[in-house]
């Protein structure tokens, strides 16, 4: 559930245009949680920023 709640939050800061916490959190799931399936949804989400 961290890895949902991660990615929710880099939704929350994008939604909020603060792309520089929204980009930190997506790495930071991508870092910890690398076998997760909502991984590859943080790294296009990365990828768009």
């Amino acid at each position: 559930w961290v890895a949902r709640a991660l990615f929710a939050a880099g939704m929350c800061y994008e939604k909020l245009k603060q792309t520089e916490q929204a980009r930190k959190v997506y790495k930071e799931l991508v870092e910890k949680f690398p076998t997760e399936r909502i991984t590859n949804k943080a790294k296009e989400r990365l990828a768009g920023l």
